[in-house]
């Protein structure tokens, strides 16, 4: 259970309790697991930004594609009228 503790302790940025839990464990080895972990979140966080944009932007590009095709329609419409 003292891993699970520590581990949570960690997690919240709380070294001296996650090393008090882990006496076996070596400061340095616990920072670097932190910051590994720490690396690896920001990475999925921001590829799922940048996936997140790019789908956005592709949707409203698409968007505007489809008005300018009514508009055109629209245009060709108004002048078979007259």
């Amino acid at each position: 259970m003292s891993v699970n503790e520590a581990a949570q302790r960690l997690v919240t940025g709380d070294l001296p309790a996650a090393a008090a839990l882990l006496p076996d464990t070596s400061r340095d080895l616990l920072i670097a697991g932190y910051s590994g972990s720490f690396s690896t979140l920001i990475m999925i966080l921001t590829s799922t930004t940048i996936l997140t944009a790019a789908v956005v932007f592709h949707s409203l590009d698409r968007g505007q594609v489809e008005d300018e095709d009514e508009t055109v329609v629209e245009s060709a419409n108004i002048d078979q009228l007259n």
